[in-house]
């Protein structure tokens, strides 16, 4: 009996040293994507939100922002237009009243979706 326990107990622990080496190996040699985003700003700067944004792109040198700093003229028919063909910005301001009317357009992602991008 002391003998199957003992085999049970190494096995165990060779399965886990196993698995953790796995892991350890296979997580180092997945790079992440390179991930380029689109932010539409209405009344920030470039030269104001390009430190900000710089500053999260050396935290997370995969990912690319591209700020475009848009008029306020005829922008809710723009940025509806936008979001409704698939090619609408991933971030975008609106103003908070607008919500209600854009609730609609505006689809959650889910969690498998985020991991899977």
């Amino acid at each position: 009996m002391k003998k199957v326990a003992l085999i049970v107990i190494l096995a165990a622990i060779i399965s886990g040293i196993g698995f953790w080496w796995y892991i350890s190996i296979y997580t180092k040699s997945q790079t992440p994507k390179e991930v380029t985003l689109t932010v539409w700003g209405l009344w920030d700067e470039e030269a104001i939100i390009n430190p900000v944004l710089e500053a999260y792109q050396k935290s997370y040198p995969n990912v690319k922002i591209s700020y475009v700093k848009q008029s306020t003229l005829n922008y809710y028919p723009r940025l509806i237009t936008q979001l409704r063909s698939g090619f609408g910005p991933d971030i975008f301001t609106i103003h908070n009243s607008w919500l209600p009317m854009m609730i609609s357009d505006l689809d959650v992602l889910q969690r498998g979706d985020f991991k899977g991008s």
